[in-house]
Protein backbone atom coordinates (compact mmCIF):
# COMPACT_ATOMS: atom_id res chain seq x y z
CA UNK A 1 0.00 0.00 0.00
CA UNK A 2 2.84 2.35 0.91
CA UNK A 3 4.58 1.81 -1.99
CA UNK A 4 1.44 1.83 -4.41
CA UNK A 5 1.14 5.46 -2.67
CA UNK A 6 4.17 6.76 -3.50
CA UNK A 7 4.11 5.67 -6.74
CA UNK A 8 0.27 7.41 -7.35
CA UNK A 9 2.41 10.53 -5.61
CA UNK A 10 4.98 10.59 -7.83
CA UNK A 11 2.89 10.64 -10.85
CA UNK A 12 0.90 13.63 -9.13
CA UNK A 13 4.19 15.21 -8.68
CA UNK A 14 4.90 14.82 -12.23
CA UNK A 15 2.23 15.72 -13.69
CA UNK A 16 1.92 18.80 -11.21
CA UNK A 17 5.78 19.67 -12.93
CA UNK A 18 5.02 18.81 -16.56
CA UNK A 19 1.64 21.84 -15.43
CA UNK A 20 4.48 24.34 -14.25
CA UNK A 21 7.21 23.33 -17.18
CA UNK A 22 4.69 24.53 -19.80
CA UNK A 23 2.77 27.75 -18.15
CA UNK A 24 5.92 29.42 -16.92
CA UNK A 25 7.46 30.39 -20.31
CA UNK A 26 3.80 31.42 -20.98
CA UNK A 27 3.57 33.50 -17.91
CA UNK A 28 7.38 34.95 -19.15
CA UNK A 29 6.25 35.85 -22.52
CA UNK A 30 3.70 37.42 -21.20
CA UNK A 31 5.22 39.80 -19.12
CA UNK A 32 8.20 40.39 -21.66
CA UNK A 33 10.82 41.40 -22.20
CA UNK A 34 10.28 40.24 -25.95
CA UNK A 35 13.79 40.22 -27.74
CA UNK A 36 12.04 39.02 -31.33
CA UNK A 37 14.84 36.36 -32.34
CA UNK A 38 13.28 34.37 -35.02
CA UNK A 39 9.70 35.44 -34.31
CA UNK A 40 7.07 37.98 -33.12
CA UNK A 41 6.73 37.14 -30.12
CA UNK A 42 3.21 37.93 -29.38
CA UNK A 43 3.02 40.75 -31.50
CA UNK A 44 1.17 41.33 -34.47
CA UNK A 45 1.95 44.24 -37.08
CA UNK A 46 -0.71 46.44 -38.45
CA UNK A 47 -0.73 50.07 -40.59
CA UNK A 48 1.04 50.69 -43.89
CA UNK A 49 3.95 47.96 -43.39
CA UNK A 50 4.78 44.23 -44.33
CA UNK A 51 7.28 41.91 -41.62
CA UNK A 52 9.37 39.70 -41.32
CA UNK A 53 11.53 37.81 -38.19
CA UNK A 54 15.04 37.44 -38.70
CA UNK A 55 17.98 36.61 -35.94
CA UNK A 56 18.15 39.81 -34.60
CA UNK A 57 15.29 41.88 -35.06
CA UNK A 58 11.27 41.89 -36.25
CA UNK A 59 11.45 44.50 -39.29
CA UNK A 60 8.55 46.11 -40.29
CA UNK A 61 9.11 47.53 -44.07
CA UNK A 62 6.36 50.32 -45.12
CA UNK A 63 4.38 50.12 -48.42
CA UNK A 64 2.99 53.40 -48.69
CA UNK A 65 0.18 53.09 -46.08
CA UNK A 66 -0.21 54.88 -43.04
CA UNK A 67 1.57 54.86 -39.74
CA UNK A 68 3.13 50.87 -39.00
CA UNK A 69 2.45 49.66 -35.67
CA UNK A 70 2.52 46.41 -33.49
CA UNK A 71 0.12 45.03 -31.16
CA UNK A 72 0.08 42.58 -28.17
CA UNK A 73 -3.45 41.65 -26.75
CA UNK A 74 -1.90 39.44 -24.36
CA UNK A 75 1.07 41.56 -22.94
CA UNK A 76 0.20 41.04 -19.01
CA UNK A 77 1.91 44.05 -18.05
CA UNK A 78 2.05 44.88 -14.35
CA UNK A 79 0.94 48.43 -14.62
CA UNK A 80 1.58 49.82 -11.27
CA UNK A 81 5.02 48.61 -10.61
CA UNK A 82 6.12 49.18 -14.68
CA UNK A 83 5.47 52.97 -15.72
CA UNK A 84 8.38 52.84 -18.09
CA UNK A 85 8.11 51.30 -21.74
CA UNK A 86 11.55 50.85 -23.79
CA UNK A 87 11.73 50.15 -27.16
CA UNK A 88 14.95 49.04 -29.02
CA UNK A 89 15.13 49.71 -32.62
CA UNK A 90 16.31 51.13 -36.05
CA UNK A 91 14.88 52.87 -38.29
CA UNK A 92 15.95 53.81 -41.74
CA UNK A 93 16.83 57.56 -42.69
CA UNK A 94 13.50 57.83 -44.58
CA UNK A 95 11.65 55.93 -42.00
CA UNK A 96 8.98 57.63 -38.91
CA UNK A 97 10.37 60.44 -36.45
CA UNK A 98 7.83 59.56 -33.94
CA UNK A 99 6.24 56.86 -31.57
CA UNK A 100 3.71 56.48 -29.52
CA UNK A 101 2.60 53.90 -27.19
CA UNK A 102 -1.41 53.46 -27.33
CA UNK A 103 -3.10 52.91 -23.83
CA UNK A 104 -6.79 51.55 -23.42
CA UNK A 105 -9.18 54.03 -21.42
CA UNK A 106 -11.55 52.07 -18.95
CA UNK A 107 -14.33 53.95 -20.51
CA UNK A 108 -13.71 53.36 -23.83
CA UNK A 109 -11.00 54.96 -26.15
CA UNK A 110 -7.07 55.33 -25.67
CA UNK A 111 -4.52 57.45 -24.00
CA UNK A 112 -0.98 58.20 -25.94
CA UNK A 113 2.27 58.69 -24.80
CA UNK A 114 4.95 59.94 -27.20
CA UNK A 115 8.40 59.72 -27.54
CA UNK A 116 10.83 61.67 -30.84
CA UNK A 117 13.10 59.12 -32.86
CA UNK A 118 16.15 59.98 -34.71
CA UNK A 119 15.86 57.90 -38.46
CA UNK A 120 19.78 59.23 -38.90
CA UNK A 121 21.17 57.51 -36.16
CA UNK A 122 22.65 54.38 -37.53
CA UNK A 123 23.15 51.94 -34.57
CA UNK A 124 20.40 50.58 -32.42
CA UNK A 125 18.48 53.21 -29.93
CA UNK A 126 16.99 52.66 -27.20
CA UNK A 127 13.87 54.93 -26.77
CA UNK A 128 12.34 55.45 -23.07
CA UNK A 129 8.56 56.24 -22.51
CA UNK A 130 7.37 57.19 -19.62
CA UNK A 131 3.55 55.79 -19.40
CA UNK A 132 2.38 57.19 -16.04
CA UNK A 133 -1.09 57.67 -16.31
CA UNK A 134 -4.53 57.39 -14.27
CA UNK A 135 -5.30 54.67 -17.13
CA UNK A 136 -2.43 52.95 -16.57
CA UNK A 137 -3.01 50.57 -14.04
CA UNK A 138 -3.67 47.07 -12.86
CA UNK A 139 -2.61 44.73 -15.50
CA UNK A 140 -2.43 46.02 -18.70
CA UNK A 141 -2.98 43.63 -21.81
CA UNK A 142 -3.94 45.40 -25.21
CA UNK A 143 -0.52 47.54 -25.88
CA UNK A 144 0.14 48.85 -29.17
CA UNK A 145 3.33 51.06 -30.56
CA UNK A 146 2.30 53.18 -33.24
CA UNK A 147 4.93 54.85 -35.57
CA UNK A 148 4.21 58.67 -36.88
CA UNK A 149 6.20 61.59 -37.69
CA UNK A 150 7.43 64.40 -35.54
CA UNK A 151 5.41 67.56 -36.06
CA UNK A 152 5.86 69.23 -33.01
CA UNK A 153 2.55 68.28 -31.57
CA UNK A 154 2.12 65.82 -29.05
CA UNK A 155 -0.31 63.46 -32.08
CA UNK A 156 2.25 63.76 -34.68
CA UNK A 157 1.39 63.41 -38.02
CA UNK A 158 0.61 60.23 -40.50
CA UNK A 159 3.83 58.74 -41.83
CA UNK A 160 3.45 57.73 -45.18
CA UNK A 161 6.37 56.26 -46.72
CA UNK A 162 7.45 52.91 -49.44
CA UNK A 163 10.67 50.75 -48.46
CA UNK A 164 11.52 52.29 -45.16
CA UNK A 165 12.06 49.71 -42.12
CA UNK A 166 11.57 49.61 -38.68
CA UNK A 167 14.13 46.91 -37.27
CA UNK A 168 12.69 46.42 -33.69
CA UNK A 169 14.98 44.62 -31.33
CA UNK A 170 13.97 44.79 -28.06
CA UNK A 171 10.63 45.44 -26.24
CA UNK A 172 10.07 45.65 -22.04
CA UNK A 173 8.28 47.28 -19.59
CA UNK A 174 10.45 48.48 -16.44
CA UNK A 175 10.18 50.11 -13.07
CA UNK A 176 12.30 53.15 -13.98
CA UNK A 177 14.68 54.09 -16.89
CA UNK A 178 18.20 52.28 -15.73
CA UNK A 179 20.67 54.69 -14.82
CA UNK A 180 22.94 55.79 -16.99
CA UNK A 181 21.21 54.15 -20.00
CA UNK A 182 19.01 57.65 -20.11
CA UNK A 183 18.29 59.34 -23.62
CA UNK A 184 20.38 62.44 -24.30
CA UNK A 185 18.44 65.69 -23.96
CA UNK A 186 20.69 69.36 -24.32
CA UNK A 187 17.59 71.95 -25.06
CA UNK A 188 14.60 72.40 -23.61
CA UNK A 189 12.12 74.94 -24.74
CA UNK A 190 8.79 74.09 -23.01
CA UNK A 191 6.91 74.76 -26.75
CA UNK A 192 3.69 72.78 -25.97
CA UNK A 193 1.44 73.54 -23.28
CA UNK A 194 1.07 71.61 -20.50
CA UNK A 195 4.27 69.50 -21.78
CA UNK A 196 7.41 69.51 -18.90
CA UNK A 197 9.50 68.01 -21.04
CA UNK A 198 10.17 65.26 -18.34
CA UNK A 199 10.84 67.94 -15.73
CA UNK A 200 8.72 67.51 -12.44
CA UNK A 201 7.78 69.33 -9.07
CA UNK A 202 9.19 69.24 -5.41
CA UNK A 203 7.99 71.15 -3.50
CA UNK A 204 6.43 73.25 -5.72
CA UNK A 205 3.62 73.69 -8.38
CA UNK A 206 5.04 74.12 -12.18
CA UNK A 207 3.26 74.40 -15.00
CA UNK A 208 3.99 75.07 -19.47
CA UNK A 209 1.79 77.63 -20.96
CA UNK A 210 2.77 79.98 -23.33
CA UNK A 211 6.29 78.36 -24.06
CA UNK A 212 7.36 78.97 -19.91
CA UNK A 213 7.67 77.07 -17.38
CA UNK A 214 6.83 78.61 -14.39
CA UNK A 215 7.33 77.23 -10.30
CA UNK A 216 5.95 78.63 -8.00
CA UNK A 217 8.00 77.66 -4.67
CA UNK A 218 6.62 76.71 -1.43
CA UNK A 219 7.80 78.55 0.90
CA UNK A 220 10.25 77.60 3.61
CA UNK A 221 10.92 74.58 1.67
CA UNK A 222 13.28 73.37 -1.24
CA UNK A 223 11.52 74.30 -4.44
CA UNK A 224 12.79 72.78 -7.36
CA UNK A 225 12.34 70.81 -10.51
CA UNK A 226 13.91 67.70 -11.40
CA UNK A 227 14.59 65.90 -14.29
CA UNK A 228 14.41 62.52 -14.24
CA UNK A 229 14.00 60.97 -17.88
CA UNK A 230 17.01 62.43 -19.50
CA UNK A 231 20.76 62.42 -19.91
CA UNK A 232 23.78 64.95 -20.94
CA UNK A 233 27.28 63.86 -21.67
CA UNK A 234 29.46 66.10 -19.43
CA UNK A 235 32.58 66.16 -22.12
CA UNK A 236 30.60 67.82 -25.42
CA UNK A 237 28.56 70.33 -22.77
CA UNK A 238 30.64 72.19 -20.29
CA UNK A 239 27.67 74.53 -19.77
CA UNK A 240 24.49 75.18 -18.36
CA UNK A 241 22.37 77.91 -19.85
CA UNK A 242 18.77 78.67 -18.09
CA UNK A 243 16.70 82.35 -19.56
CA UNK A 244 14.37 82.95 -16.44
CA UNK A 245 12.67 85.60 -15.12
CA UNK A 246 13.06 85.73 -11.01
CA UNK A 247 9.50 87.33 -9.74
CA UNK A 248 10.41 87.14 -6.04
CA UNK A 249 11.68 89.95 -4.31
CA UNK A 250 13.55 87.90 -1.93
CA UNK A 251 15.10 84.38 -3.61
CA UNK A 252 18.42 85.36 -4.76
CA UNK A 253 19.94 82.09 -5.46
CA UNK A 254 19.53 78.66 -7.77
CA UNK A 255 21.56 75.57 -6.71
CA UNK A 256 22.19 73.29 -9.81
CA UNK A 257 22.50 69.74 -8.90
CA UNK A 258 23.00 66.53 -10.72
CA UNK A 259 24.11 62.84 -10.32
CA UNK A 260 27.04 61.24 -12.08
CA UNK A 261 28.47 57.68 -13.01
CA UNK A 262 31.76 57.42 -11.16
CA UNK A 263 29.96 56.54 -7.68
CA UNK A 264 26.39 54.87 -9.70
CA UNK A 265 24.27 57.57 -9.76
CA UNK A 266 24.12 57.02 -5.82
CA UNK A 267 24.93 61.40 -4.55
CA UNK A 268 24.43 64.62 -5.53
CA UNK A 269 26.48 67.08 -6.39
CA UNK A 270 26.26 70.83 -7.54
CA UNK A 271 26.97 74.25 -7.57
CA UNK A 272 25.15 77.69 -6.39
CA UNK A 273 24.94 80.40 -8.29
CA UNK A 274 23.08 84.10 -8.16
CA UNK A 275 20.29 84.89 -9.58
CA UNK A 276 18.72 88.95 -9.95
CA UNK A 277 15.33 89.50 -8.43
CA UNK A 278 12.04 91.14 -8.80
CA UNK A 279 13.15 91.25 -12.83
CA UNK A 280 10.48 92.48 -15.30
CA UNK A 281 12.38 91.15 -18.19
CA UNK A 282 14.46 87.81 -18.89
CA UNK A 283 18.21 87.00 -18.53
CA UNK A 284 20.65 84.08 -19.18
CA UNK A 285 22.43 82.15 -16.43
CA UNK A 286 25.21 80.55 -17.62
CA UNK A 287 27.00 78.08 -15.73
CA UNK A 288 30.50 76.10 -16.48
CA UNK A 289 29.48 72.93 -14.79
CA UNK A 290 32.88 71.86 -16.03
CA UNK A 291 35.00 74.13 -13.86
CA UNK A 292 32.15 74.02 -10.52
CA UNK A 293 32.80 70.41 -10.91
CA UNK A 294 35.60 68.32 -12.47
CA UNK A 295 35.48 65.44 -11.37
CA UNK A 296 32.20 64.90 -10.93
CA UNK A 297 30.86 66.38 -14.34
CA UNK A 298 32.27 63.30 -16.62
CA UNK A 299 30.94 60.95 -18.82
CA UNK A 300 26.41 61.06 -18.83
CA UNK A 301 24.77 62.70 -15.92
CA UNK A 302 21.50 62.98 -14.89
CA UNK A 303 18.67 63.44 -12.50
CA UNK A 304 19.05 67.30 -12.56
CA UNK A 305 17.58 69.82 -10.41
CA UNK A 306 17.60 73.36 -10.42
CA UNK A 307 16.61 74.88 -6.88
CA UNK A 308 15.28 78.15 -6.32
CA UNK A 309 16.60 79.59 -2.54
CA UNK A 310 16.71 82.86 -0.51
CA UNK A 311 19.78 82.67 1.39
CA UNK A 312 18.37 85.06 3.91
CA UNK A 313 15.50 82.53 4.66
CA UNK A 314 16.13 80.98 8.51
CA UNK A 315 15.06 77.65 7.14
CA UNK A 316 17.45 74.69 8.39
CA UNK A 317 18.20 73.14 5.62
CA UNK A 318 19.68 76.26 3.71
CA UNK A 319 17.74 75.52 0.84
CA UNK A 320 14.05 77.36 1.88
CA UNK A 321 12.25 79.21 -0.74
CA UNK A 322 10.50 82.49 -0.05
CA UNK A 323 7.47 83.72 -2.27
CA UNK A 324 7.54 84.52 -5.57
CA UNK A 325 7.48 82.68 -9.36
CA UNK A 326 10.34 81.62 -11.29
CA UNK A 327 9.95 81.49 -14.69
CA UNK A 328 11.84 79.12 -17.12
CA UNK A 329 11.65 79.88 -21.23
CA UNK A 330 14.41 77.71 -21.58
CA UNK A 331 17.39 75.29 -20.28
CA UNK A 332 20.25 74.35 -22.43
CA UNK A 333 23.55 72.44 -22.11
CA UNK A 334 26.38 73.13 -24.95
CA UNK A 335 29.78 73.86 -25.02
CA UNK A 336 29.62 77.86 -25.43
CA UNK A 337 30.33 80.33 -22.55
CA UNK A 338 27.27 82.31 -24.15
CA UNK A 339 24.05 81.41 -25.39
CA UNK A 340 22.77 82.46 -28.78
CA UNK A 341 19.04 81.92 -28.83
CA UNK A 342 18.42 82.13 -32.16
CA UNK A 343 21.41 79.75 -33.71
CA UNK A 344 19.74 77.03 -31.30
CA UNK A 345 16.55 77.08 -32.70
CA UNK A 346 18.31 74.70 -34.79
CA UNK A 347 20.60 72.77 -32.73
CA UNK A 348 18.49 69.42 -33.48
CA UNK A 349 17.29 69.85 -36.88
CA UNK A 350 17.24 66.93 -39.10
CA UNK A 351 17.39 66.96 -42.87
CA UNK A 352 16.75 63.41 -44.16
CA UNK A 353 17.37 61.75 -46.81
CA UNK A 354 20.28 62.82 -48.07
CA UNK A 355 21.56 62.55 -50.55
CA UNK A 356 17.65 62.96 -51.42
CA UNK A 357 15.98 61.82 -54.83
CA UNK A 358 12.01 62.60 -54.20
CA UNK A 359 11.01 63.77 -51.11
CA UNK A 360 13.52 65.62 -48.21
CA UNK A 361 11.88 65.69 -44.67
CA UNK A 362 12.95 68.39 -42.19
CA UNK A 363 12.63 67.56 -38.82
CA UNK A 364 13.58 69.33 -35.42
CA UNK A 365 12.30 72.71 -35.90
CA UNK A 366 8.48 73.50 -34.47
CA UNK A 367 8.07 76.79 -35.61
CA UNK A 368 9.34 76.84 -39.18
CA UNK A 369 8.85 79.55 -41.63
CA UNK A 370 10.15 78.97 -44.61
CA UNK A 371 12.49 76.28 -46.63
CA UNK A 372 14.28 77.62 -49.83
CA UNK A 373 16.55 75.26 -52.03
CA UNK A 374 19.78 77.44 -53.58
CA UNK A 375 21.85 76.35 -56.36
CA UNK A 376 25.43 76.18 -55.94
CA UNK A 377 26.28 79.82 -58.16
CA UNK A 378 23.92 81.32 -55.02
CA UNK A 379 20.66 81.02 -57.43
CA UNK A 380 17.16 80.78 -55.72
CA UNK A 381 15.43 77.96 -57.14
CA UNK A 382 12.82 76.96 -55.03
CA UNK A 383 10.63 78.35 -51.85
CA UNK A 384 8.47 76.43 -49.56
CA UNK A 385 5.92 78.28 -47.11
CA UNK A 386 3.34 75.52 -46.47
CA UNK A 387 3.85 71.45 -45.76
CA UNK A 388 7.48 72.34 -44.18
CA UNK A 389 7.92 68.70 -42.80
CA UNK A 390 8.19 67.01 -45.68
CA UNK A 391 9.13 68.95 -49.07
CA UNK A 392 9.29 67.96 -53.05
CA UNK A 393 12.55 68.11 -54.55
CA UNK A 394 11.86 65.44 -57.32
CA UNK A 395 11.76 68.45 -60.03
CA UNK A 396 15.55 69.05 -59.37
CA UNK A 397 18.61 68.20 -61.13
CA UNK A 398 20.94 65.99 -59.58
CA UNK A 399 23.89 67.61 -58.27
CA UNK A 400 24.52 69.58 -54.91
CA UNK A 401 22.53 72.29 -53.62
CA UNK A 402 21.82 74.57 -49.97
CA UNK A 403 18.99 74.36 -48.12
CA UNK A 404 18.31 77.62 -45.92
CA UNK A 405 15.88 77.30 -43.09
CA UNK A 406 13.96 79.83 -41.47
CA UNK A 407 11.84 79.99 -38.13
CA UNK A 408 9.19 81.60 -36.69
CA UNK A 409 11.79 84.62 -35.33
CA UNK A 410 13.18 85.28 -38.51
CA UNK A 411 16.92 83.13 -37.66
CA UNK A 412 17.82 80.57 -40.27
CA UNK A 413 20.82 78.20 -40.77
CA UNK A 414 21.94 76.63 -44.17
CA UNK A 415 22.83 72.84 -44.79
CA UNK A 416 24.25 71.15 -47.66
CA UNK A 417 21.82 68.84 -49.65
CA UNK A 418 22.87 66.16 -52.28
CA UNK A 419 19.96 64.94 -55.05
CA UNK A 420 20.56 62.26 -56.78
Amino acid sequence: MLNLLTKSTQEIMKKHILLLLLVIPIMAMAQGPWDFTNTEDGWVKGGGCTAAVGPDAWTLTTNGGNNPNLTNTASGIDADANTIAAITLRISAGGPSYVRVRIPKAAGGYVYKPAVLDPSETDFVTYYIDVTDAEWSGIEDDIRFQFKDDDGTTAGTNHVSDGETIEIDKIEFLSEIPAGTRPEKTMYEFNTDGDTEGWSETNSIISVSGGLLTLVPEVDAAAKIVQGENSVEAEENDFIHIVYKNESALNNQVRIQFRYPADGYTAYVGTNAAISQSMTEFETLSVNLAIARPDEWIGFVQDFQIIVRDTENDDVTNNGASEGNFIIDRIEFNKEPNLNVENSVFNNLVLYPNPSKNILNIKGVHDLSSVEIIDIQGRSILKYFENLNTIDVSTLNSGSYLVKVTSGSKASVIKKLLVE
